[in-house]
């Protein structure tokens, strides 16, 4: 379930499901280790950390070129 951030929910869907559970981690989200507490059994990291850099590679353009 994609920005389902409650703890006790993803707690519930990992003891129901039968398959391993994945979670996209975003901004705002609980952090990895209550994630995988919960019973997450892979974290994902979608665009986020592309994102940063991109911002990052500008800034440091913008710095050197004006």
């Amino acid at each position: 379930m994609p920005g389902l951030v409650d703890l006790d929910q993803l707690a519930q869907i990992c003891a129901a499901s039968p398959l391993p559970v994945n979670f996209m981690a975003f901004p705002g989200a609980p952090d990895a280790a209550a994630v995988a507490a919960a019973g997450i059994a892979r974290i994902s990291h979608g665009p986020f950390p592309h994102k940063l850099a991109m911002q990052a590679l500008k800034q440091a353009a913008e710095t050197i070129y004006g």
